[in-house]
């Protein structure tokens, strides 16, 4: 076991001799297992794979798992072979890992920091600075799903560090994982009986650990695929390998023919899982397929030198891969997310490039840093002047370094962007936003807009009060359902700024000061705008009922977990509930309903035309619960969607924003199934009731009491393009969600619904 333990090293990297001395040759040691570096490389590649051609390998993502099996066995044999007996051997086991880890891996978040000042659009500095600042104190994992739980961030590009949240599970372990072993040590205090010992400890880390993981997973996915406690049995059961290993290696010494069998077993159910396991199912039970079929590689992969398996896996280039594996894992994702933003997209011939660059500086990587910093005899010179010689002197530099960089393009990116008021506009602009589309003034001009006034930036940040008040249903808080209150009788909660809209219209006569309910999801929440703004003028009282990742519908959705789906069932109950006693007097309801999003799926998988049906009849049940109710309702034609982040793309293209608009019949191809089940209950459903801009806009109401639909896809769309700027102002502030600057231009429109709502 003594050549195994040379190997110990950490996730996606092969051990090479002691910390302090010149490893021998490869051939040279003991037991030499090519199995693992083989495995590496096999790992190390699905995951490149499934980040290049995630179509190709659905499930390419598992190659993480068993690293994570690999690393957990290898730690495990080292500690068990050194026992942590003492505080030095825990901080000296500490320190080579520092050593052997974060050398590259703080080059690697430098070099990837450098990338987002040189080619991100300023509208991903700050999270990508903030994703860096966690990739380097290890807390990437963390950082990952605490950003899950809130749903605009789900929608976010992706980060160039996101990757690091692996790195963060394992760094986490090994500081966690000697402590214990030593803990079995001072209990054992003998050889024999503290393997026994830490054998019960490791059996009862697997055993918590995937219960926690198999119970997170049904009611926070998401969530359970970062958190380290919901990972940290697969770690814990390459630990239990390791206990074990000596005795099955002696066992299936005698019987080569059933270690082929199990070897063969456990590649096969690799493979299996990389093609088939989806990522909406992951971790909980689906995750023993992929970790057990790893253990069973380990555990039967020491075939002997004279068998053609040990050729082949001893193969050179293989082996290569898996010395490079820790760096090609470090360097490929930064250089998809920076290629992906250099290029727009990305073709063949560019992943290929891709690769090949990742490959290229893997090997320098692994040569000039990995090996240099621990590989050189002590003392060294080289060591002495960067200080790794005190390796945690080193840690702390390092981490306090790049987590200053980071902060530093954090301030530079809001100290760039600053706060757009829409009251800054000069009061001669006629054509602001929406207006140049429904201003005759503005007729036959760019709909563009002669300059923004606003910035990308800007406009990332431009929401509704209903996202900084916690207006919001969530998915990970199933049983609390927030109602925010505006306007007359709301007391001290915070309003839009006060500026009385130019209209000659009035309140509806319904009441002396109407109560509107804001009823919906994400795609809702930007009305509060004008809402509060036409609320200062016509005393209205505001209230939200908002929902994040559901909407308002008596049919099941089907969530992960169960008390997510009970919730989002009964956040419609509870608003419909609360409007009858707060004496509502008009609903408007928009919400987005997305078909290729799992956790939107009715219960039952529906899919097609069955989804768009089931999804129809759940919102015209509530409507029709509405109007038994006795409460009106004016339905909004959900907005056009981009297909990517608007803010981002314009960001990249300022000196011709036409780049970013989309053809009319795809961003309109989703349908809106809440629409179309409103104006199933009038005769004539009409278009937006635009002022001046048709001559004759049209009726949404029809004979069926307390309906009316207000669809503005005119004010955002001619007959063949949508834009993403109008009017100067940007129309998102991501990729689908209205702006809340562009949002308080329709207040018109809306005022002009809202009257006829009401009459």
């Amino acid at each position: 076991m003594a050549g195994e333990t040379v190997q110990a090293a950490s996730l996606l990297q092969e051990g090479a001799g002691t910390s302090g001395s010149v490893a021998p040759s490869r051939k040279t040691r003991p037991n030499w297992r090519p199995d693992l570096q083989a495995l590496r490389a096999l790992a190390v590649a699905l995951v490149v794979i499934y980040h290049l051609w995630p179509s190709a390998l659905p499930g390419g993502f598992i190659g993480v798992d068993l690293f994570f099996v690999i690393s957990g066995y290898l730690m495990t044999t080292h500690l068990l072979n050194h026992p942590p007996a003492h505080w030095r051997d825990i901080t000296a086991f500490w320190a080579r890992r520092i050593r052997r880890l974060l050398p590259v891996a703080f080059l690697v978040i430098a070099v990837g920091l450098i990338l987002v000042l040189a080619v991100y659009p300023i509208t991903q500095w700050s999270s990508n600075a903030s994703a860096g600042i966690a990739a380097a104190i290890y807390t990437e994992n963390w950082w990952l799903a605490g950003n899950m739980v809130d749903y605009l961030a789900r929608a976010q590009s992706a980060t160039a560090f996101e990757h690091f949240w692996s790195l963060a599970v394992e760094e986490q372990f090994y500081l966690i994982w000697p402590l214990l072993l030593a803990i079995a040590w001072l209990i054992g205090r003998g050889t024999a009986h503290w393997r026994r010992v830490a054998g019960g400890i490791i059996a009862l880390v697997v055993g918590g650990s995937l219960a926690y993981c198999v119970l997170t997973t049904a009611v926070n996915p998401t969530g359970a695929y970062y958190i380290t406690w919901s990972r940290l049995w697969e770690l814990a059961a390459g630990g239990l390998l390791a206990l074990g290993y000596p005795r099955l290696a002696a066992w299936l010494a005698k019987r080569p023919r059933l270690r082929l069998i199990a070897w063969t077993i456990g590649l096969a159910g690799v493979l299996l899982a990389a093609f088939l396991i989806p990522a909406r199912l992951f971790p909980g039970w689906v995750a023993l397929l992929p970790v057990v079929s790893g253990l069973l590689l380990v555990g039967c992969g020491a075939f002997g030198p004279g068998l053609r398996l040990h050729r082949l896996l001893a193969f050179g280039p293989l082996q290569r891969l898996g010395d490079w594996s820790y760096s090609i894992y470090l360097w490929h994702w930064v250089l998809i997310v920076s290629a992906g933003w250099f290029f727009d997209r990305l073709i063949w011939p560019t992943k290929l490039a891709v690769i090949a660059v990742t490959i290229g500086l893997s090997w320098a990587s692994k040569r000039f840093v990995e090996d240099r910093f621990r590989r050189l005899p002590e003392p060294d010179p080289f060591r002495k002047r960067l200080g790794i010689h005190h390796p945690f002197r080193f840690m702390v530099i390092g981490m306090a370094a790049l987590s200053l960089f980071g902060v530093v393009i954090s301030i530079t990116a809001v100290d760039k962007s600053g706060v757009f008021n829409v009251y800054d506009v000069p009061e001669t602009e006629q054509c602001l936003g929406a207006y140049m589309r429904f201003n005759p003034r503005c007729v036959g001009r760019d709909p563009h807009g002669e300059q923004l006034y606003m910035t990308p930036s800007q406009a990332a940040v431009a929401r509704s009060s209903a996202y900084t008040d916690g207006c919001w249903w969530m998915e990970h808080s199933p049983t609390v359902y927030p109602v925010c209150h505006y306007g007359v009788g709301a007391g001290d909660t915070p309003t839009s700024p006060v500026n009385p809209p130019a209209t000659d219209g009035s309140i509806g006569q319904a009441d002396e000061h109407p109560t509107i309910a804001l009823f919906g999801n994400s795609h809702a929440g930007p009305y509060l705008t004008p809402l509060q703004s036409l609320a200062e003028v016509g005393e209205w009282s505001i209230r939200t009922y908002l929902a994040s990742s559901c909407y308002p519908t008596d049919t099941d959705l089907a969530f992960t977990g169960a008390a997510a789906r009970q919730g989002c069932r009964e956040f419609t109950d509870q608003a419909i509930a609360d409007m009858q006693v707060s004496g509502v007097d008009l609903v408007i309801m928009s919400a987005l309903t997305d078909p290729t999003t799992d956790y939107r799926l009715v219960a039952g998988r529906l899919d097609g035309e069955a989804l768009y049906a089931a999804q129809q009849a759940g919102f015209q049940a509530v409507i029709e619960r509405l109007q038994a109710a006795d409460l009106p309702v004016l339905v909004i034609k959900d907005v056009p969607m981009p297909p990517d982040s608007v803010v981002d793309c314009l960001a990249g293209h300022l000196a011709n924003l036409a780049a970013c608009d989309g053809p009319r019949s795809a961003r309109l191809s989703r349908g809106d199934p809440l629409f179309d089940a409103a104006s199933a209950l009038i005769d004539q459903p009409g278009d937006a009731l635009v002022p001046n801009y048709r001559n004759d806009p049209g009726s949404a109401s029809g004979p069926t009491r307390g309906v009316t639909t207000l669809d503005l896809t005119e004010l955002l769309c001619d007959e063949s393009t949508c834009w993403d700027a109008i009017g100067s102002v940007i129309v998102y502030f991501n990729q689908g969600h209205l702006s809340s600057a562009f949002a308080w231009t329709l207040r018109e429109p809306l005022l002009s619904a809202i009257n006829h709502a009401l009459r």
